[in-house]
């Protein structure tokens, strides 16, 4: 007959009550604590594929602690002591049980113990199981499994249908790891010994033979002799060398294996540690170098920072994407769609959506300085004195060169179709028709000033300029001729080296916006207008400019629809601003290098920035977070009264479900396209839960009266009548997994189970909860059944209708979820998560701490690797599961609303999260509400990938990453730069 595992308290008075006059309480709880493994799985390195099969650290196996017990007992005889103490114990730690082990597997084939220290345990050390029918009989004979099992070191467990042998407990895992790692080095030094007793024998049998030809010549004489004595010293001396020298040359290996190991792993975190100081802005490096440091960090690294992933990408929400230019930055288009850059085989135009080249690289001599507004036309600088105009389409100047100033060009601009060109070289500007090369009107401002910014209207028929002076000129684009000036507007404090450096219409021509220059040193730190707003037809100055320190706005545009207003400058941020007020919107956002342009796409949803040698598109809502919501819940709105939402993430194919009134659509939760048909039932109306069978033919729903209807998925109609029992709010419902039985857990405190098909209540209700119950789930067998209140966490057998284990107890349950395995059960509890034994009940770890509020909502990822909570402290966490450390910064969730629920995805790659709209003061309008998602853990390597555009080229991974570890994909399919 086999004992139970006993419970911690069980075990306790075990140990204590026969021999309280001889050991302690507190040394009674430690000898308890070693035999239920409490010292495992606290800050070791965790392997996620060997946790899978742990059970619960709190059970104690009653064998092993009789056997710890005796003998420890005869090691006090032994020591004659009166009483035991800590080192007794902490020694006994480290004996018995490896005795114990060597005692099972001493009188059996070296082959089992090979087999438990290979197959039972993993690398690192933990617990691992290995199919019976492949281990009997070719690892072991089934006398031999059975002598293991008698002896309490290993045991069957059904896993899915199949039998698998496993380790009593995780307890023994060290002393087997021990014993392996022992085996292991014997046989190493064996082989070497070996290895150093076959040379010795080829050396000896070679002096052997020597000696026996000296002994022939030793007529030879007495010189001989004695060289011959001196030859076989030799012999015997490089015997011992060459045998010092293989083990001096194994352990040299070795340790140089380690050192490597080691090395990677430093080198890996100062990797890390140098790219989230370049993201942060704390080291020099830009955008795209940080990134590619941060994914090569990962590579390298066997135990890689995970967070660090997480937190790049909540911290780089608005980063879209970044492209890498290769040369040094290049020219943006004022519609966001080209970039011109200079390549070692011509000019080349990206394209900031795909980031791929458009046609041929431009055979052309000169720098690139302007373009028009599409991207098409080419204003190239020959030399600082020559400008010329090149098609794009075409590859070829559309005119002849034209000459201007002396002096270093200092601004340029093409017309929207390309006829015409206008430059500055500080105090000589003009106006050129760029397909004759014929100057247009007289130049452009006084000679007094300087001419630093150019831009023509969106229909091309005006000409504006700035310079350092308060005011934009205006110019008749067609004929030279003066048009108009505005007021002036700026700085006081500044008025003689305040300056305009960009300048930009609005998308109807009826406004200017002027980028400045402020001032960051000095008396007049904060001076300045970084941006100057004027109406061009009239001249007047539109709402009051901001000042203070923003370095030189360099680049300035408006958004398609005139209501925002970009701009980029020295300073390393791109900036928004309401373009009717000239007020800042939002937060600015850093790129890790100055940026020389600025503009919109054409939609308006994102703005394109060129910093350094790249150009970054980036989300335009300054508000934009790794939290979005998702695209089948914007397609329908916000939940209502009348409507509910929830997801179903059980399918391949992530679905939301729509109740309202007696009609349930089910649709994709990207798209919003309606999946299968709709389901119409007078059943649903007033419906508060529902629940799919695993078949998904049959469709449980509570309705408002608090009775169960089930509904004929494919025609609408209710089966039977409604089932009755609960007499307060029924809270939650679900089939079991073979489908044929209902659960349900209610506000009068009870879990009933129904046979639906029956149209009855299963025995009586299943009682013992203080409040009400919240949540319900089945085990995947269906054998066991877990109830949640907010008192405590209860398992109950579904056949017997009885409970098992004891109740996890608290004073404030909010969540429960179930591990996919079946194996454990996270539960939040208040501002903590914790974890337990899903089979017996018993605590697994410390709780998990962190969150400042109550959690409200808990979920396990499919392969238990991870979790995730959501706290009224209106932030998400995840955490590892078996650590319990929290995984990279904490995710802020306040424009989701209120979270009540969390689901993962079935492939483990996205968290979705079904929120309620929130009001502060509960009137319209609401914030959030809804369907929204994030990447989960095991996508965020893809999700910073999303980002890049390419692999690092082989310079770069030198540069950035290592000259000795050798360059490899970081993202998938991606070409390299």
């Amino acid at each position: 007959m086999r004992l139970l595992p006993f419970r911690t308290d069980a075990a306790f008075e075990a140990v204590h009550n026969p021999a309280e006059h001889l050991i302690t309480d507190a040394l009674a709880h430690r000898v308890v604590s070693i035999i239920a493994g409490e010292d495992l799985h606290l800050g070791r390195d965790t392997s996620w594929v060997d946790i899978d099969d742990n059970l619960a650290a709190s059970d104690v196996e009653p064998a092993l602690l009789s056997l710890f017990c005796r003998e420890l007992n005869e090691e006090r005889k032994r020591r004659g002591r009166a009483h035991f103490d800590e080192q007794l114990v902490e020694d006994a730690k480290r004996d018995i049980l490896s005795n114990y082990y060597a005692s099972c597997v001493r009188d059996l084939s070296p082959r089992v113990a090979e087999f438990i220290e290979s197959e039972l345990i993993t690398e690192k050390g933990f617990r691992d199981s290995y199919a019976r029918e492949d281990a009997v009989p070719s690892r072991l004979t089934d006398d031999e499994l059975a002598r293991l099992i008698g002896s309490r070191l290993v045991r069957l467990e059904e896993y899915h249908g199949a039998q698998r042998i496993e380790l009593t407990h995780d307890v023994l895992t060290g002393v087997v790891r021990d014993h392996r790692d022992r085996r292991r080095a014997e046989e190493v030094r064996a082989a070497q010994a070996a290895h150093a007793e076959r040379e010795k024998r080829a050396l000896l049998d070679a002096a052997a033979r020597r000696e026996a030809e000296l002994d022939d010549e030793r007529r030879a004489g007495r010189r001989l002799r004695r060289l011959s004595t001196v030859l076989a010293m030799v012999c015997v001396v490089s015997v011992v060398l060459a045998v010092l020298a293989a083990i001096n040359w194994r352990s040299a290996d070795i340790a140089r294996d380690d050192a490597a190991a080691r090395s990677r792993e430093i080198f890996a975190g100062r990797l890390t540690s140098q790219a989230q100081a370049m993201l942060a802005g704390d080291r020099p490096g830009g955008k795209l170098e940080a990134l590619d440091k941060l994914l090569a960090a990962q590579q390298i690294s066997t135990d890689p920072d995970l967070g660090a992933l997480g937190t790049t990408l909540r911290n780089e929400a608005r980063l879209h994407k970044v492209i890498d230019l290769v040369a040094q930055g290049g020219v943006l288009s004022a519609d966001g769609r080209r970039i011109a850059t200079h390549t070692p085989s011509g000019i080349k135009l990206v394209d900031t959506e795909t980031a791929k080249p458009l046609g041929e690289p431009l055979a052309a001599d000169g720098t690139v300085v302007a373009t028009s507004p599409d991207g098409r036309y080419l204003a190239l600088s020959h030399r600082d004195d020559i400008i010329r105009v090149w098609d794009s389409a075409t590859g070829k100047p559309i005119g002849p060169p034209v000459t201007g100033g002396k002096n270093s060009l200092r601004a340029a601009a093409v017309s929207p179709d390309g006829n015409r060109v206008a430059a500055s070289w500080g105090d000589h500007a003009g106006l050129w028709d760029a397909r004759t090369g014929r100057k247009i009107g007289p130049s452009l401002g006084a000679r007094v000033t300087q001419v630093l910014a150019l831009a023509f209207s969106p229909d091309g028929n005006r000409l504006a300029s700035a310079g350092t002076e308060k005011t934009v000129k205006l110019w008749d684009a067609r004929s030279g001729a003066a048009l108009g000036e505005t007021v002036a507007a700026g700085d006081p404090r500044i008025s003689r080296s305040e300056a305009i450096r960009s300048l930009s219409f609005s998308p109807d021509g009826h406004f200017i916006a002027a980028g400045g220059n402020t001032i960051g040193l000095g008396t007049l730190l904060g001076a300045g207008t970084p941006l100057r707003i004027w109406n061009a037809d009239t001249g007047a100055a539109v709402g009051n400019p901001v000042t203070g320190n923003f370095g030189n706005v360099q680049s300035v545009a408006f958004s398609p629809d005139g209501g925002r207003i970009v701009t980029g400058g020295s300073d390393k941020t791109v900036r928004l601003w309401d373009s009717k007020t000239g007020q800042p919107v939002g937060n600015p956002l850093g790129l890790n290098a100055a940026v020389r342009y600025v503009a919109f796409t054409r939609d308006g949803d994102r703005i394109v920035a060129v910093a350094d040698d790249t150009g970054q598109v980036i989300h335009a809502d300054p508000a934009a977070a790794l939290t979005t919501r998702v695209g089948g819940s914007r397609a329908i709105g916000p939940a209502s009264v009348d409507t509910r939402q929830g997801v179903d993430s059980h399918t391949d194919r992530p679905r939301i479900l729509v109740l309202r009134d007696d009609v349930l659509r089910r649709l994709d939760v990207d798209t919003g396209e309606q999946i299968g048909d709709v389901i119409v039932s007078e059943a649903l109306r007033g419906g508060t839960q529902i629940s799919f069978s695993p078949d998904e033919r049959w469709l449980a729903v509570v309705g408002r009266d608090n009775d169960i209807r089930v509904v004929d998925v494919a025609n609408g109609r209710q089966r039977g009548a409604p089932m009755k029992g609960h007499n307060d709010t029924l809270n939650t419902v679900e089939f079991s997994p073979d489908g044929k039985t209902l659960a349900t857990g209610g506000s009068d405190n009870t879990v009933r189970l129904w046979d639906w098909a029956e149209g009855r209540q299963i025995g009586d209700p299943l009682t013992g909860h203080k409040y009400v119950v919240h949540k319900i789930a089945f085990s995947q067998d269906g054998r066991r059944l877990y109830s949640l209140s907010s008192d405590s966490v209860r398992i109950w057998d579904t056949t017997t209708r009885q409970p098992v284990g004891k109740a996890m107890e608290s004073h404030f349950f909010a969540s429960m979820t179930l591990s996919h395995d079946g194996r454990r059960i996270a539960v939040a509890d208040d501002e903590t998560i914790r974890q337990w034994d899903a089979e017996s009940g018993d605590a697994v770890g410390e709780p998990f701490t962190g969150h400042d509020d109550p959690i409200d909502s808990v979920g396990y990822s499919p392969d238990g690797r991870y979790l995730v909570s959501a706290s009224t402290d209106r932030t998400l966490r995840f955490w590892d599961a078996y650590t319990g450390g929290q995984i990279g910064q904490p995710i802020v969730t306040a424009p989701v609303g209120q979270t009540p629920l969390l689901e993962f995805s079935k492939d483990g790659r996205r968290v979705f999260i079904i929120a309620q709209g929130v009001s502060l003061d509960g009137k319209p309008p609401f914030v959030g509400g809804g369907i929204w998602q994030l990447p989960a853990p095991a996508a965020w390597w893809d999700a910073l990938c999303d980002k890049l555009t390419s692999n690092p080229s082989d310079e770069k991974w030198k540069n950035w990453v290592s000259d000795d570890i050798p360059n490899t994909e970081l993202c998938r399919g991606k070409p390299q730069a």
